[in-house]
């Protein structure tokens, strides 16, 4: 008698560590492939190259990134790989901060300065971008119901 034993079990592999951007840029599309340079930024950014934001308002991504020499790689990889023509315009930002809770409304919020910008994650959820450690810190006590979280789940 022959027997086929199968077992089902799952694998699961730990994510891989997502730090705190410190690098901030408006990515630009300099031709007109939106759909292979929309195809090569959800790529870039499953791969953990980046973290992507998008303004309420506008088309241009903002990508953060632990480097800023990220930012030549991600021009690099969108011409090589999904051929298409970008570049990165740097940003005057710090810190990306998600709100805990996160059904918090920004406009309620004491502290934030005209330079805090309220932009949305690819999940959908409002993320803070602060031009400074110190608008950081302000806000943070201004505002001490509320947690500034540097990173959340994916």
């Amino acid at each position: 008698e022959f027997r086929r034993v199968l077992f089902r079990s799952t694998v699961q592999f730990p994510l891989v560590p997502q730090f705190a951007c410190e690098h901030f840029g408006l990515l630009r599309l300099e031709d007109q492939r939106h759909k292979q340079f929309d195809d090569g930024v959800r790529q870039l950014e499953e791969e953990g190259l980046m973290q992507v934001f998008r303004m309420k308002h506008g088309r241009d991504p903002i990508v953060g990134v632990v480097g800023a020499l990220q930012f030549d790689v991600i021009v690099s990889r969108l011409e090589n790989e999904y051929g298409v023509k970008s570049r990165v315009e740097p940003m005057n930002y710090h810190a990306a901060r998600w709100m805990d809770p996160g059904d918090t409304d920004p406009s309620s919020l004491a502290g934030l300065g005209a330079n805090v910008l309220d932009v949305l994650d690819k999940r959908g959820r409002t993320v803070l971008l602060f031009p400074s450690e110190w608008a950081l810190q302000y806000a943070e006590r201004e505002n001490p119901k509320i947690k500034f979280l540097a990173e959340v789940d994916r």
